[in-house]
């Protein structure tokens, strides 16, 4: 079994966002009711990853402190075991910023390189404002699938 904090990438349309944390331990053809993972939810995103949060509930089965985070963006309250919150701090979107989180060393997990010590998560802040590209401003539509890519062939 592996165990790790995992910090998923996220994307949202506001100045300030709530970035969820998860407790996940790793189990390919494993028992899966020795941690009762049959019944957790897999990763966000990682396949055979599952996540434990509803039974890590005290920080003394695991904490984590904040690194750091890029220029822009300000940790509003990082005391809860499940979440981050975070906000836009004078800068408007798009702007997208790295957190970076030092968790408990058995919740470090880096296929790569058992000298890892932190582990990270990109959170994207877009503007709420979309406009759909298809209409002019005489009234005119330009396209009325906006999304349709042309094949482009090179020919020698």
């Amino acid at each position: 079994y592996y165990g790790r904090l995992h910090l998923p990438d996220i994307t949202v349309d506001k100045p300030t966002c709530t970035m969820p944390l998860y407790y996940e331990i790793y189990c390919k053809d494993c028992n899966k009711s020795r941690y009762t993972l049959a019944n957790n939810p897999e990763s966000v995103d990682s396949v055979n990853w599952y996540t434990i949060n509803s039974i890590h509930t005290s920080p003394l089965l695991g904490t984590h402190s904040i690194e750091h985070t890029n220029n822009g963006v300000q940790v509003v309250d990082a005391t809860p075991l499940q979440s981050i919150d975070l906000s836009l701090n004078g800068i408007k979107a798009p702007h997208r910023d790295k957190v970076v989180l030092t968790p408990s060393s058995w919740l470090l997990y880096n296929p790569f390189s058992a000298a890892v010590t932190t582990t990270s998560g990109n959170v994207d802040f877009t503007s709420a404002a979309r406009v759909w590209g298809g209409k002019g401003k005489l009234g005119y539509t330009v396209d009325s699938n906006i999304s349709k890519r042309d094949i482009k062939k090179m020919e020698w």
